[in-house]
């Protein structure tokens, strides 16, 4: 696959990643909905652009878009000059992308040592947080192969989770001292994330930062994803009045105790972030009575249409600047991975430009017969 090609394929990605985000935040404008429904759609948006991905590499594509003025742009720059300007293109997306993928990888790591080597298990009737924990682990349902760990911290200022191998919540030793019903609430905030698996979901997010890096529609997605999971756990997490002047006591506390981290340590989903956005958006929600709200008519519809568009949009948004393409054909051919796997299975597929196309160096998807044609 040449440079020009890569390019092709991630200005679409691009594009197309921007398409599904600006139609998720359309959505999720147009009419007042609980946490739980903004949550989901949000999701989808990131199952669909993830999804997009190996749809883009993996399938033909449909050539509808107009390319007069592609055809004049790469006519004036030249082929060669293009071609180099391609390949300068994809390397700095490559080195920013190994940047970020291991920026990713040192930050899990760092967590993972901070779970082991800073964090206590709690498991003997000694500690407050015991019994809640018990009773909210049985009333929530968590999925997976294994029980949650709770673990406590000194060096935390607020409750995160994580999980790899097995679902661990950690609380910060001063959430002990708290009343019995904020101690619950943050229990049963943290188990909901895992009920969710938002775990998982960060997982995904994660990798599409390091993906599209650069791309300011994905940072959107990743903004609004970390505020929708806080939002519906909260909304899950109370369910009356006296609940909610708790939990937002509870967001108080933490607020104004002392802390070591500002933020959950990598790959990790917490109760609570340092940033003063963060805590206004949550009480505020909470104040104007989140944990009332339902899902509006019609949702459902609109986490459908979000899917719909991601197939609509993978063969047909694709922006056409390879020079060695015909444009008389409407169908590209199948990748060369896809097509070797389905011809082994005995399905015939083209995976070829037609032969009676050439496309010469000073000109870009003009069809030009043969001589001895």
């Amino acid at each position: 696959m040449t440079s020009i090609q890569l390019l092709e394929i991630l200005v679409s990605l691009s594009l197309q990643a921007a398409a599904l985000t600006g139609l998720t935040t359309r959505l999720t404008r147009r009419n007042t909905m609980s946490g739980a429904f903004t949550e989901r759609l949000w999701t989808s948006c990131l199952l669909a652009v993830c999804g997009i991905i190996p749809a883009v590499l993996a399938f033909p594509c449909l050539r509808l878009l107009p390319v007069t003025w592609i055809n004049a742009v790469l006519t004036a720059t030249g082929t060669s000059e293009f071609s180099r300007l391609a390949g300068v293109t994809i390397a700095i997306w490559g080195m920013g992308a190994c940047l970020a993928l291991l920026g990713l990888i040192l930050g899990w790591c760092r967590t993972a040592r901070f779970l082991k080597r800073r964090t206590r298990p709690i498991d003997t009737a000694a500690e407050d947080g015991t019994s809640l924990w018990k009773s909210e682990t049985a009333r929530t349902r968590t999925n997976g192969p294994s029980n949650p760990v709770l673990l406590g911290s000194e060096f935390l200022s607020g409750p995160f989770c994580w999980q790899f191998h097995r679902p661990i919540v950690v609380l910060p030793d001063s959430v002990f001292d708290f009343p019995e019903l904020e101690l619950r609430l943050v229990i049963r905030h943290e188990l909901i994330h895992l009920s969710r698996q938002h775990p998982l979901q960060l997982f995904l997010q994660k990798l599409l930062d390091v993906v599209f890096w650069f791309h300011p529609s994905i940072h959107h997605l990743s903004q609004q994803l970390d505020r929708s999971r806080e939002l519906v756990c909260d909304q899950l997490a109370i369910h009356d009045t006296g609940e909610a002047h708790a939990y937002l006591s509870s967001l108080l506390r933490l607020a104004e105790g002392p802390h070591a981290l500002s933020d959950p340590p990598e790959g990790g989903i917490g109760f609570f972030r340092k940033r003063r956005s963060w805590i206004q958006d949550r009480a505020s929600a909470i104040a104007g009575g989140l944990w009332e709200q339902r899902a509006t008519a019609g949702s459902r519809y609109r986490q459908l249409l979000i899917f719909t568009a991601a197939l609509l949009l993978f063969p047909v948004l694709r922006l056409p600047i390879d020079t060695g393409t015909s444009r008389t054909e409407l169908i590209s051919p199948w990748p060369q991975w896809s097509a070797d796997a389905l011809h082994s299975l005995g399905i015939d597929v083209r995976d070829y430009e037609p032969d009676w196309y050439i496309t010469p160096q000073h000109e870009h998807h003009v069809p030009i017969m043969p001589a001895d044609y």
